[in-house]
């Protein structure tokens, strides 16, 4: 199964974090294509852990014939300045979650939070 995952991830600190990641794991440990698209790498001090190298790559990993991939939101910067400046996290949420549906259809999707996270939840066509 094909599962995207639109929500908090590692280095995003907390619980909510945490779970995400184990279950994208465990999920993929079971044989399944798991996406995630987050936003995490645009947080900040004090709700960011510190990541070390080893730690950004286990964000990501295969098990045979499931895996785990995360697609990351880009930090704001002047290529993305409007008035006022703010990070646009559900365009960008939605934007890669369409771009990889397109590529990737996903049979399941699951958001957990309503902002941003679950108002960037696509529906696939059917």
């Amino acid at each position: 199964m094909r599962i995207c995952v639109i929500g908090k991830f590692p280095p995003i600190q907390g619980g909510v974090s945490m779970r995400t990641y184990w279950s994208a794991h465990g999920l993929a440990a079971r044989g399944h294509e798991v996406h995630v698209v987050t936003n995490a790498k645009e947080t900040r001090s004090p709700f960011r852990m510190h990541m070390r190298a080893e730690d950004w790559k286990r964000c990501e990993a295969m098990y045979g014939t499931g895996s785990v991939t995360v697609h990351w939101t880009d930090p704001v910067d002047r290529s993305q300045s409007y008035i006022p400046l703010a990070s646009p996290f559900v365009s960008k949420l939605a934007a890669i979650a369409a771009q990889v549906h397109s590529e990737h259809p996903f049979d399941v999707i699951f958001s957990y939070y309503l902002e941003p996270y679950g108002v960037a939840v696509i529906s696939p066509p059917k």
